[in-house]
């Protein structure tokens, strides 16, 4: 019998990207080589350029600015700031070719792909009541992006887009590796300037910072205080563990006042306001 001759297929109604059997002859994602980030990120010329840290006044703004976070991370009025925010204008990636404010307190609202439910397998969370939703205080953001697979919930929130498009597998698997290549190429561009830069690396660290002025005592957000942590546990009815705590007591009429014992971990933020808006606004270019 003879062997029918190949033709096109025969079938009834749309298919989903032939072409991509074509994108393996010429593929273009791949990290961010070291030539290509500094032609940019090194040009004073440049809207990409990098700055130096800050003199020593902003600094000082920055670590008072810790120093109150550290006080209201387990208030969930406080998650939110928006009156020293600026207004927002124009699409978001325009936005990131202007220098980012230095809006000392100003906190937008998060996403909300990071409340989406279930939580990403794996995601460090604090205790929670049920019925809260998953990122409520400062802590619970401090914990979600302390210690977690890098970009945890932008899988998270891409895992959910997908599912809204009708996309073939080919063009799936490549939307999740130009993510993945994202990430790659931000987090080693980021620690290119924290260890390599000799123009940025090795910036005082808050902890650092906070010894040099012997203000160690009011910032107790860093890892270094887990030992203190731990030491305050042990008045706690619950043995130290990840975010134990006595129920706070709440009013129905204002927020809940933050728990009077905490034994965990040190959380929340110890990043700067410059390094946390330089990272956004190098991360998203």
């Amino acid at each position: 019998m003879a062997v029918p001759p190949v033709k096109p297929y025969d079938l009834h109604g749309p298919q989903v990207d032939p072409g991509a059997g074509y994108w393996m002859y010429c593929p273009q994602l791949h990290n961010v080589r070291i030539e290509e980030l500094t032609a940019l990120t090194e040009d004073p010329a440049s809207e990409h350029f990098f700055p130096a840290p800050p003199n020593a006044a902003v600094t000082a703004q920055e670590f008072d600015e810790l120093v109150r976070l550290s006080g209201e991370r387990d208030d969930p009025c406080k998650l939110v700031n928006t009156k020293p925010c600026k207004e927002i204008k124009g699409a978001p990636c325009e936005r990131l070719k202007e220098d980012l404010p230095m809006r000392f307190d100003c906190r937008r609202p998060i996403s909300k792909f990071l409340n989406l439910a279930p939580p990403p397998i794996g995601a460090v969370l604090v205790n929670r009541f049920p019925g809260e939703q998953i990122i409520r205080t400062g802590r619970g953001m401090a914990r979600a992006v302390e210690s977690e697979t890098p970009g945890l919930y932008h899988r998270h929130a891409l895992n959910y887009l997908i599912g809204t498009r009708s996309w073939s597998p080919p063009r799936q698997a490549l939307v999740w590796a130009a993510l993945d290549v994202a990430l790659a190429s931000a987090l080693q561009a980021a620690w290119y300037y924290k260890w390599i830069n000799p123009r940025t690396r090795y910036r005082e660290r808050p902890v650092e910072y906070a010894r040099r002025i012997h203000r160690e005592k009011e910032l107790n957000v860093l890892f270094e205080l887990e030992k203190a942590a731990k030491d305050k546990a042990k008045s706690c009815d619950s043995p130290f563990k990840a975010d134990v705590q006595k129920p706070a007591k709440v009013s129905p009429h204002r927020c809940p006042a933050p728990p009077p014992c905490i034994g965990d971990r040190a959380a929340g933020p110890t990043h700067e306001r410059f390094d946390q808006n330089r990272g956004v606004q190098r991360g998203g270019q």
